[in-house]
């Protein structure tokens, strides 16, 4: 998943478009090779805020990641409103801290809000002719790797979990 997720990104780098991943802020996705391999190549800026702020019904700790600095714009902080809770944490019979998840609340989670999604494109239209800037300069970095979906694969040493050649493959010959 990390591995496809980095091959649409480097597309999108390819492109010239304004991208932003999104994840949960205890996700571990940062620290998959595949995501480093992104880190050591581009410029890639991480902004911490909460999806609560945006107008969700729970709290949601999230970490934005892109290649663009004015995502810093969609940092918000810790909402004072009452949020629904989407996980409990208890201990068990040994002592150990657990954490559970309550499933409906969970999956109602996963979209985004209108408000998010509003600030999202207000990010854009502030800051388009930066983001533009930003994206030749991405693109010229990236056209002066050699093959930078090979270099992906041959640098990652997961790779293979991704199953990413038939995806190349496609994208080569299509």
């Amino acid at each position: 998943m990390v591995g496809r997720t980095i091959l649409i990104v480097l597309i999108l780098i390819a492109k010239g478009a304004f991208w932003l991943i999104e994840q949960p802020v205890s996700s571990i996705m940062h620290e998959h090779p595949m995501f480093q391999w992104l880190f050591r190549h581009f410029r890639i800026y991480r902004v911490h805020t909460y999806m609560g702020a945006f107008g969700a019904k729970s709290l949601k700790p999230t970490v934005l990641y892109s290649a663009h600095e004015c995502i810093g714009d969609l940092k918000r902080y810790k909402p004072t409103r009452k949020l629904n809770v989407l996980a409990a944490k208890y201990k068990d019979s040994n002592g150990v801290t657990r954490v559970k998840g309550k499933r409906s609340a969970l999956r109602s989670s996963q979209a985004y809000t209108k408000k998010f999604a509003r600030a999202f494109l207000t990010v854009y239209e502030k800051h388009k002719q930066k983001i533009k800037a930003d994206a030749i300069e991405m693109q010229k970095r990236f056209d002066n790797m050699k093959d930078p979906a090979m270099n992906l694969l041959t640098e990652s040493r997961v790779c293979g979990t991704a199953n990413l050649k038939p995806v190349l493959h496609t994208l080569h010959c299509g």
